[in-house]
Parts: structure tokens; sequence; C-alpha cells
């Protein structure tokens, strides 16, 4: 794949994420020229509602999965595309485990024992 097509294939993911979260009624931004600015080195980002700012890597690939951890970086969610495939939300239990807390400190969770 020429390197003017996989970018834009990259763009397009980083789009479909921003728009998304946009809507459920989020703020969500796609970052310009992600990964050449040291203040935000990541493609998207999400405010959540008593949550705060998410940072979202976007990787879009011929076959899916490869390795998360790395393709995450320090992001806290890393979304993934195989071709012709859905996109994938992948994130760290200690990401979930904060949006489920604050979720559930909101009232919006059922259970007693998170």
């Amino acid at each position: 794949m020429k390197a003017r097509s996989a970018k834009a294939k990259g763009t397009r993911l980083e789009k479909w994420v921003a728009k998304f979260f946009e809507q459920f009624g989020f703020v969500s931004r796609r970052q310009p020229g992600s990964g050449i600015y040291q203040d935000f080195k990541h493609d998207n980002y999400v405010e959540l509602p008593g949550i705060g700012k998410v940072i979202i890597e976007c990787k879009s690939w011929k076959h899916g999965w490869r390795t998360g951890d790395k393709a995450m970086g320090q992001a806290d969610m890393l979304v993934i595309k195989r071709d012709y495939g859905d996109p994938c939300f992948y994130l760290p239990a200690s990401t979930m485990r904060v949006i489920c807390h604050r979720l559930k400190e909101l009232g919006l969770s059922e259970s007693k024992d998170l």
C-alpha cells in the first residue's frame, strides 16, 4: 500500500472515532498532524463527563490486531480497524475501572459491588 493511501486510511478512522463519540453528545477531537506535536502525541481524545479526557490512539491495519500494548503507547484507549471490518475498542482494565467507578458514583450503575 502506498504511504499516501495508508495515511488516508488512518485519517478516515480518526474521523470516524471523533464522530462516534460526538453522536452521543461527547466532546471529541481528532488531532491534526497526530504524532508530530510534543503536547499531543496521539490521534484523538474524548471528554467523558465525570471522567475527563480519554486519550485515544487509532490504527487501521489490513489484518487487524498486531500488538495492542505497543500500538497503544501512552494512550488510554486504542481503536483498531481491520480492512472490511468493524472498528474494535481496546483499553486496559485500569481505564475501564475508572470509567465504571465514575458511572457508579454518578448513580448510573445498579451494581453495589464494583
